[in-house]
């Protein structure tokens, strides 16, 4: 058994199922500046990546023509918009009520604005089994590594497990001195989580589960 004392969630993609919202505000972006649109979900999540500005340009923005600092609220407006329904994966509740059960501390580590983020959290009526929000305080998506350190800082002795979905994800939770478990559910595919070394890849939130009763639970 793992002797956690925290585990931390990223969000997006992990919690909540937003990934039809991404892709179509990603569209619509996209449309608004006459660029050519991403076909369907497989090659939204082929080129997806943070920092979310390098994303941007994979996805064809140019910056000298149309500056980071316009597009960034323009797309929020419309993930506004597109994820006004989202909704989290069907397993989520099950696994945070099981969690909540072994005393586990539990937390929410995202690179998504803080305001965005509790205004989700509230909807979808999961905002108790958090003690700890560590969000931005902007909406320019770049990185929660810095947030994951400093946390790591103010709890030397914690035990941590990071759940995510992104090569990112991996990233926070080597800041964070956590295991790492990436779920491929989410924004990117299971090819990609794979080649991250020092993480354990799944390919479902229904293997997560399991591995959770084996290790934790």
């Amino acid at each position: 058994m793992k002797n956690y004392t925290h585990i931390a969630w990223d969000f997006n993609g992990t919690i909540l199922n937003d990934l039809d919202a991404s892709l179509s505000a990603a569209n619509a972006l996209l449309e608004q500046y006459s660029l050519p649109t991403l076909p369907d979900l497989n090659a939204y999540r082929e080129v997806f990546g943070f920092p979310v500005i390098n994303y941007y340009r994979r996805i064809g923005f140019d910056f000298d023509r149309i500056p980071y600092s316009v597009l960034a609220p323009e797309w929020v407006a419309y993930y506004k918009r597109f994820a006004a329904n989202a909704t989290y994966f069907p397993e989520i509740p099950a696994i945070l009520e099981k969690l909540h059960q072994t005393g586990i501390s539990q937390m929410i580590v995202t690179a998504s604005y803080r305001g965005l983020i509790e205004e989700q959290l509230g909807a979808l009526g999961i905002r108790g089994y958090f003690g700890e929000l560590l969000a931005l305080d902007n909406i320019n998506a770049e990185s929660k590594t810095a947030l994951a350190a400093r946390w790591r800082e103010l709890n030397p002795n914690a035990r941590p497990l990071f759940i995510g979905d992104t090569e990112h994800d991996l990233e926070t939770a080597r800041a964070m001195g956590a295991d790492c478990l990436l779920v491929a559910c989410g924004h990117r595919p299971h090819g990609a989580l794979s080649a991250c070394a020092d993480a354990t890849v799944l390919r479902d939130l229904n293997e997560l589960s399991e591995w959770l009763n084996e290790n934790i639970t």
